[in-house]
């Protein structure tokens, strides 16, 4: 929902209004992923969400249910992916597709 104008949010619960939804709330992605990675976002205690997807990284900073600041970039998995790989190419010599760059990206997030 970061940047969604106002028509593209009339658009989407006309949308799902007519898919036979009685009840349509829209949220902010950076709550959902808050609420979806199970932080406590009512705390008092300020959160920082970065949700990384395939073409646009979301960034939102929110204190007590409330988002402050949000910023959208243009980079995010795919470009890490292609990024990986190519590294591993050039220090390795090995070329490597996108299930093993999948298996390194978990490895290293544990």
């Amino acid at each position: 929902m970061c940047g969604a104008t106002q028509v593209e949010r009339r658009a989407m619960k006309e949308g799902a209004a007519e898919a036979g939804v009685r009840n349509v709330f829209l949220i902010e992605e950076s709550i959902a992923a808050a609420l979806g990675a199970g932080m406590a976002i009512k705390q008092s205690s300020g959160h920082m969400v970065i949700d990384i997807g395939g073409g646009t990284t979301e960034v939102a900073i929110m204190p007590l249910n409330d988002i402050v600041y949000t910023d959208s970039l243009r980079i995010a998995g795919d470009a890490f992916n292609n990024s990986i790989i190519k590294y591993v190419r050039h220090k390795n010599k090995v070329t490597i597709g996108e299930t093993t760059d999948e298996k390194i990206k978990k490895t290293l997030n544990r």
